[in-house]
């Protein structure tokens, strides 16, 4: 007869292995679905990616771990991966921000388009802008720091360690985390921004001293045209920014190694 224990005990820790695995890629925008051309392939990868850390996870899973254990287990597995995955989509949803504000302010917004990565609605510009970095994500070191920010994670708090040990700390780090955030946003997109506006201004000028023209008709296409004007002008610093924020994975690093520690159950 096949004893089937050692199966099921294997099973398990692919199990625990994979799910936090699956909400990193959830969270991160380049990780959609349709980027890896459907579920099944995207799923392919999730458990490749996975297998590298049985040898870790393996002798830390007891042969007996009731229900009871197992559930409140992969919850935190998934919060955990949901973290990590902001923290490693930071720069996307920030380049997405500021593309809808791009959009908004030249009077685009109506143009929206579904981005592949998420399956979600994004400005034309959002969508521009997530494309460049997703390139320069997997063709630079963002994509193999990030990797080993996930790996580490395993290492920094286990699986079997169910609370994490958050203090004041924990809190100081996130505000100022959501303050770059915002910061970012204003900081990259707010030259062209700040164009488009001086662009409307002038426009209401022309009406004052010219009522007979239709600058309603015109507004649109001129703040397009400077849009991307400055946007051509602007590469050579979006590359700059994007090189450095994409490598950079020290906050993320910091945040990992000072509050994903937790306490172990087998303690």
């Amino acid at each position: 007869m096949v004893d089937v224990e050692p199966i099921k005990f294997f099973m398990l820790a692919i199990a625990l292995s994979v799910t936090r695995l699956t909400a990193v890629m959830t969270a991160m925008p380049v990780f959609g679905t349709e980027v890896f051309g459907g579920a099944i392939a995207k799923n392919v990868v999730m458990l490749a990616l996975s297998m590298v850390l049985i040898p870790m996870i393996l002798p830390n899973v007891p042969h007996e771990l009731p229900f009871l254990t197992l559930f409140p287990l992969m919850i935190k597995e998934g919060l955990v991966g949901m973290i990590i995955g902001f923290l490693g989509g930071f720069l996307f949803y920030v380049v997405q921000g500021v593309g809808s504000i791009i959009d908004t302010q030249r009077g685009a917004s109506i143009g929206s388009l579904i981005d592949p990565a998420t399956g979600s609605e994004v400005s034309i510009f959002g969508d521009f802008l997530t494309k460049i970095l997703i390139t320069m994500f997997f063709v630079s070191s963002g994509f193999m720091g990030f990797l080993t920010i996930i790996y580490n994670s395993y290492t920094v708090w286990p699986v079997m360690s169910i609370f994490p040990n958050m203090d004041k700390a924990f809190l100081d780090y996130f505000l100022a985390f959501m303050n770059d955030f915002f910061e970012l946003i204003l900081s990259f997109g707010g030259p062209i921004v700040f164009t488009l506006f001086l662009a409307e201004f002038g426009l209401g000028m022309i009406t004052r001293f010219a009522p007979q023209l239709n600058v309603f008709f015109l507004a649109m296409p001129i703040k397009s045209v400077l849009a991307v004007f400055f946007l051509i002008l602007y590469m050579t610093f979006l590359t700059t920014f994007f090189q450095k924020h994409l490598p950079d994975s020290h906050k993320a690093s910091f945040f990992i190694s000072h509050f994903l520690s937790g306490s172990s159950l087998q303690e």
